[in-house]
């Protein structure tokens, strides 16, 4: 029997942090901590617990963390079966004996250029913060700013993501002229500016032209911002981009995306099975009305 977690969640936070950034650095591999007690540190965000520990990674590196995490009991325990707009971007992880999840990012959503220079970039930037007594390495505050806009702007109809970008635009606006700045010339050196032009144009900074190739389409991160459907969506883009003679395969993987995660749970006879995938061509039909007209829509724009 596996011990409970004796941790706190917000003990479990930091010190997951922590203890990842380590792995990290004894693999050989740049980590930067996003999101959660950093941005409260750096005046970003009022403090509030987090859920889960978010590090983005040297994407060259990844897989050294992952085996490196694995080998001290941490595994990989998400399903990535469902098609993307744009690509995948992080791996969840779980202990069994910590409260809370590690997701390592090897991208984040709405820097277009390639990972690899976008990483380069923050890396550069990077700064310190105190975390867990001890001081670490950190995106600095206004890389972290764009992250966690970014992070708000993905899902553009989600109403709580929403005010949160708003409290977010409430302390940029504050900063100085040559801090905005910034924001708008990092925008640009990582492919970003597209992406964050509405926060810019919220406080007041100019969105400049990308100075780097962009690896990703910005058509694709508007029709991954811009869509309520999230669920149907994607696979109506799939199916749309996946050439005639192997759409029914794609078809297939529709109709059993979702039966690992089943087993996982235990219910791995046919029947449990067979239910989910009714159960998910339930949803699948509730939403495909609208998913049809909100495809149609963005691709017209």
């Amino acid at each position: 029997m596996t011990d409970a977690p004796s941790l706190t969640l917000d003990e479990g936070v930091e010190l997951g942090y922590a203890l990842v950034l380590r792995v990290a650095a004894d693999a050989g591999v740049r980590a930067l901590p996003i999101k959660g007690p950093v941005l409260s540190r750096q005046g970003l965000r009022a403090h509030r617990s987090s859920a889960d520990v978010d590090v983005l990674v040297d994407p060259a590196g990844l897989p050294r963390v992952q085996a490196a995490l694995e080998a001290i009991g941490w595994h990989d325990d998400g399903f990535y079966d469902t098609p993307g707009i744009v690509p995948w971007h992080s791996v969840n992880h779980r202990h069994p004996q910590w409260p809370c999840e590690v997701d390592l990012h090897h991208w984040f959503p709405g820097f277009l250029a390639d990972p690899g220079v976008v990483f380069d970039v923050l890396w550069a930037r990077r700064t310190t913060v105190e975390l867990a007594a001890r001081s670490i390495d950190a995106p600095d505050v206004v890389a972290h700013a764009a992250i966690i806009a970014l992070h708000h702007l993905r899902d553009g109809h989600d109403t709580y993501k929403q005010g949160l970008l708003v409290d977010l635009a409430a302390v940029v606006a504050g900063w100085t002229d040559d801090r905005r700045d910034d924001l708008a010339r990092l925008a640009a050196a990582t492919g970003a500016s597209h992406a964050l032009a509405p926060f810019l144009q919220q406080v007041g900074v100019p969105v400049l032209a990308a100075t780097v190739p962009l690896a990703i389409p910005t058509r694709d991160w508007d029709l991954r911002s811009q869509t309520h459907t999230t669920e149907v969506f994607p696979w109506l883009v799939g199916l749309s981009r996946t050439p005639w003679h192997r759409r029914p395969a794609f078809v297939w993987q529709a109709w059993r995306t979702g039966d690992q995660a089943v087993r996982r749970a235990g219910e791995s006879d046919r029947r449990a099975v067979a239910a989910a995938r009714r159960a998910r061509l339930r949803r699948a039909a509730r939403a495909m009305p609208d998913a049809v007209r909100e495809y149609r829509r963005l691709r017209r724009g």
